[in-house]
């Protein structure tokens, strides 16, 4: 409701409407499948059209992100092992060999 009030949206869903959603009948290739069930619900409907929508957008945005630091750990992390290491003469040898 807070964001809504900043955004000057009204906050309320609709009741009713002028009207009904119609089911579309759908023949069944296998008894195995279920039937598609039509969301009569404005607030079911708001939840799963559009606050799921940015959640899985959301949630895969931040694996993107892990898996990309993920990849940039393994490839620099010998950098950082050798920079522990007491004997400069060896980092500077190893920074020497690469090609950049």
């Amino acid at each position: 409701m807070r964001i809504a009030e900043k955004l000057d949206i009204e906050a309320e869903f609709e009741t009713s409407r002028s009207r009904p959603l119609r089911r579309h009948k759908t023949t069944k290739s296998f008894d195995c499948e279920h039937e598609d069930h039509t969301i009569n619900d404005t607030k079911t409907s708001f939840k799963i059209n559009v606050f799921v929508y940015i959640l899985d957008h959301a949630l895969s945005s931040v694996d993107e992100r892990f898996n990309l630091l993920n990849n940039h750990n393994e490839v620099f992390n010998s950098l950082f092992k050798l920079s522990d290491e007491k004997d400069q003469s060896q980092l500077r040898s190893s920074v020497c060999r690469t090609n950049f």
